[in-house]
């Protein structure tokens, strides 16, 4: 399944320079959705072709499973056949971290919709590799597991100036993608283009 992995992670040093073969340790995937609704579909992933529903040719995926753990406004933990998966929404809100003016973003969309336990849902959502801090910090299930890397791309998207009110760029269409053997943290990004790496990942047996 094509996952999507932040090079920032990659930078730090949390993921190490990965190449088809490898296998990736300890980790956990979400679901950033477009849409969640009831289903009577079976248990699976199928990938769907064409554009995303934001216009881009990447990967997206319908996702099916049962719920097995749910947080409001938007967080739920997904069952899908032998793998688990936490589906938010795509889309963030600000809130208050604490007192004073602290401000952060949560994934919130009004119309994401949180089931009972046991409901099965279909999610058109892309997959992303968590990163390792979220599990602890955000109280959510402990859903890591070791995968193994089939594959490996670097995704190129362009960076947007924001047309009033200046302030940093913002991360615009994708504008090509291509195969590398092995990621180099710091040649894979060229300072122009905002950078994703994104895995083909199996479940390691």
């Amino acid at each position: 399944m094509w996952t999507y992995l932040e090079n920032w992670l990659v930078q730090d040093g949390e993921i190490p320079e990965l190449q088809a073969g490898d296998e990736l340790h300890h980790v956990a995937v979400r679901g950033t959705c477009w849409s969640v609704a009831e289903s009577q579909a079976p248990e699976g992933l199928t990938e769907l072709r064409g554009q995303d529903p934001a216009g881009d040719v990447a990967p997206h995926y319908e996702l099916t499973g049962t719920v097995e753990w749910a947080r409001e406004p938007s967080t739920l933990l997904l069952r899908v056949g032998t793998v688990r998966v936490l589906a938010e929404p795509n889309s963030f809100r600000t809130v208050r971290t604490g007192s004073g003016d602290a401000a952060g973003a949560e994934p919130y969309s009004p119309s994401f919709w949180v089931p009972a336990i046991g409901t099965r849902v279909t999610a058109v959502c892309r997959l992303e590799v968590m990163a390792d801090y979220e599990t602890d910090a955000f109280a959510f299930p402990d859903i890591r597991r070791d995968w193994r890397v089939r594959k490996v791309l670097v995704e190129h998207r362009s960076r947007v100036q924001p047309t009033t009110g200046g302030g940093d760029s913002i991360v615009g269409r994708v504008v090509r993608v291509d195969t590398i053997d092995r990621m180099r943290r710091w040649a894979d990004e060229n300072g122009r283009d905002h950078v994703t790496y994104c895995l083909d990942l199996r479940i390691r047996r």
